[in-house]
C-alpha cells in the first residue's frame, strides 16, 4: 500500500510548475513539449539539477551545455536524480 507523504497542489495552472520544481532537489525532464522546456528553465534558474530523458538539449547563448544531464534509461535518470539530491544535501557540488 502506498501513501502520500507530502501532497502538492496541481490545479494551479502554470504556478504548478514552480511549486513542483521548488519542492525537490532534482528534476527529471521527459519528452519535449513547451511545458517541459518551461520546467527545465525554471529548474535551472532555481539551481536544481536537471536530468533529461529524451528531452531538450539546453545550451547557453554560447552553445555550451547549460546543465541538463543526459540519462539513457528511466532507471539511470532516477539514480542520477537521487545521487544529485544526496550530493546537494550533503553540501557537495
Amino acid at each position: 500500500m502506498r501513501s502520500v507523504t507530502i501532497a502538492l497542489p496541481t490545479g494551479m495552472g502554470q504556478a504548478r510548475n514552480a511549486i513542483l520544481i521548488l519542492a525537490g532537489r532534482a528534476v527529471i525532464a521527459i519528452g519535449g513539449g513547451a511545458g517541459t522546456l518551461s520546467e527545465i528553465g525554471l529548474a535551472l534558474k532555481a539551481g536544481r539539477r536537471v536530468i533529461g530523458l529524451g528531452t531538450w538539449d539546453a545550451r547557453d547563448r554560447h552553445g555550451v551545455p547549460a546543465g541538463v544531464l543526459e540519462a539513457s534509461s528511466p532507471e539511470q535518470a532516477v539514480t542520477m536524480a537521487l545521487e544529485s539530491a544526496f550530493i546537494d544535501h550533503q553540501g557537495g557540488t
